[in-house]
């Protein structure tokens, strides 16, 4: 059985790292413009106390706070829906070697390639990587192991990138 290594996963998965940045960016704005330095302060909480809560939608404080609470809630459920899918891995899968194909670098990011036989079907999938320590040892010609759940090729993810 296979054990979720969050520290890995945040490091190597793109888009798990990037949905808790959106929300970590998004209250870091709202309590910036609501408490940072007067300079900077956009959004005025003490519009509520002088409106009430009705004259304090109306204002466009109320519509920037909005607009980084749905940041954040975007954020938040990016995150838990993207942890949940890496985290179902670990009851029900079975391991496949695969071969990497292709590997593509933008800035700190990389796109990986792999082929592999499933179920007798040759099959490919591609992933979307931070480029770091873990990632480089992935490069073209190079085996690695994914977890595969079900038969279906598409759910699938490299065992050593997120699990122990």
């Amino acid at each position: 059985m296979v054990k979720l290594n969050m520290k890995k996963a945040l490091k190597n998965d793109y888009l798990l790292t990037l949905s808790l940045l959106f929300c970590i960016i998004g209250v870091g704005l709202c309590v910036f413009f609501s408490c940072g330095p007067r300079s900077y302060r956009h959004i005025n909480l003490n519009l509520i106390q002088e409106f009430g809560i009705q004259g304090f939608v109306k204002t466009a404080d109320f519509v920037l706070l909005l607009v980084y609470a749905l940041l954040v809630i975007v954020g938040l459920v990016c995150f838990a829906k993207r942890l949940a899918y890496i985290k179902s891995f670990e009851d029900a899968y079975k391991t496949v070697s695969a071969k990497v194909v292709d590997v593509r670098y933008v800035k700190d990011r990389c796109r990986v390639d792999l082929e592999f036989t499933l179920a007798g079907q040759v099959c490919k999938k591609g992933f979307v990587l931070f480029n770091n320590q873990q990632t480089k040892y992935i490069h073209m010609d190079s085996e690695v192991t994914l977890i595969v759940k079900g038969e279906n090729p598409k759910t699938s993810l490299i065992q050593e990138l997120y699990f122990d």
